[in-house]
């Protein structure tokens, strides 16, 4: 389960002065109000999904991140996690929801990765049953 490790006000505001944006050219880059945008800094409203998504977007966030939870904050370090995971443990990312955030390139990656691995596997289930039988 996801931990929230800090509020919706905060990260959009580290967002926001790590991208060196202000909200009115935010607001022109996702079409939401300036006003609107001022009620998020606040932190008197959060974004509902749709309008968290442009957000994220637009400051080159990982939207899941933006609402506090502990996650990587840009998409990129995300697929690098995913990847690293699979490299690390055998976990097949390609068989849940994280999919979205891996490029074409990582995927193509991923596939070779795993044909590797299986075929590694295969080599060394070979071995064994031939030192098996050799015994």
């Amino acid at each position: 389960m996801l931990e929230m490790v800090s509020t919706f006000k905060e990260r959009f505001a580290l967002a926001l002065s790590i991208r060196n944006m202000k909200a009115i050219e935010l607001s022109e880059k996702t079409g939401i109000g300036e006003s609107t945008i001022s009620q998020y800094k606040g932190g008197y409203s959060k974004p509902k999904d749709k309008r968290l998504v442009k957000i994220a977007e637009a400051l080159d966030v990982a939207p899941e991140w933006l609402m506090g939870l502990n996650v990587p904050m840009d998409e990129k370090e995300r697929a690098k996690n995913i990847i690293r995971d699979y490299i690390e443990n055998g976990s097949d990312p390609r068989h849940t929801d994280t999919v979205e955030v891996i490029s074409e390139e990582d995927k193509l990656l991923l596939s070779r990765l795993h044909r590797v691995r299986q075929s590694t596997l295969d080599s060394i289930n070979l071995l064994i049953q031939a030192d098996l039988h050799d015994s």
